[in-house]
C-alpha cells in the first residue's frame, strides 16, 4: 500500500486526536522520489516475515509506547 504524505499526516492526526495546520510549499526537489512502496516479498521468502498490523495500527502502537 502506498500512502501520500497527506495521508500519513491525516492518520497521525487522527491517532493523536489533533487537527494541526500543515503548511505545504509543494516544491519539487531535485532527485526526490515521488512514490515508494515497500516490497517485503524477499523478507517473507527468506525469513517467513510478513506485517501483522496495518500502518494505522502501527502508529497507534507507537503512540501507546511513547505514553
Amino acid at each position: 500500500t502506498s500512502y501520500s504524505v497527506q495521508e500519513v499526516i491525516s492518520i497521525c492526526q487522527k491517532v493523536w486526536e489533533t487537527n494541526l495546520e500543515v503548511i505545504c510549499e509543494e516544491v519539487n526537489r531535485k532527485n526526490e522520489i515521488p512514490d515508494t512502496i515497500c516490497d517485503y516479498s524477499k523478507a517473507h521468502k527468506n525469513l517467513g516475515w510478513q506485517p501483522k498490523v496495518t500502518f494505522e495500527e502501527g502508529i497507534k502502537r507507537m503512540k501507546e509506547n511513547l505514553s
